[in-house]
């Protein structure tokens, strides 16, 4: 069984962690649909078939308006150049992105907005493939230092997204935390 379907059209948060986003959209008073993370049960792992064809059923019966994808960078991390990853993570690795990219032409195709969060640094932002898909859905760069909204570190952060209106989160620091 997959993650159970959202009641009306939702905001979906993928890879979701503590699902600050979610309750946060929730606080706003928007629709959520339950945020898909592998901590929620194994009927939320994004690795899952079952999971990703929800996902992809939820996108175009119409369930969801807007994606939120924090990929987890710790494979994409600077900090990890140099060590090659075991062949069986990047197998799995590439079936992620193939899903991934497969979300992204599909939400694009069905109207729903996108929005892909990683530090500026991650070598996520070269996978040509989703990089591909995300600018055939006219996603932009919308860079940030997680200081300016009140980090007590500086972060240098991306979202790529269709959202225009995320523009008033570009904010790049001097400051030295």
């Amino acid at each position: 069984q997959g993650p159970a379907a959202p009641n009306g059209t939702a905001v979906l948060e993928v890879f979701a962690s503590c699902s600050r986003l979610t309750g946060a959209c929730a606080d706003l008073g928007f629709c959520v649909a339950a945020p898909i993370d592998i901590a929620n049960g194994e009927h939320h792992d994004v690795h899952s078939p079952r999971t990703q064809r929800a996902i992809l059923d939820w996108v175009r019966g119409g369930l969801l308006w807007a994606i939120w994808l924090a990929i987890p960078c710790t494979a994409d991390s600077i900090a990890t150049a140099g060590k090659k990853p075991s062949e069986v993570l990047q197998q799995q690795r590439g079936r992620l992105f193939a899903f991934l990219i497969k979300l992204v032409r599909t939400a694009n195709e069905s109207g729903v907005f996108i929005v892909v969060e990683n530090p500026l640094s991650s070598r996520l932002w070269r996978n040509r493939g989703l990089c591909r898909a995300l600018a055939e859905a006219g996603c932009e760069d919308f860079d940030y230092d997680t200081c300016a909204f009140g980090s007590s570190y500086r972060k240098p952060q991306r979202l790529r997204s269709n959202v225009t209106q995320l523009s008033s989160v570009r904010s790049r620091c001097s400051c030295t935390l």
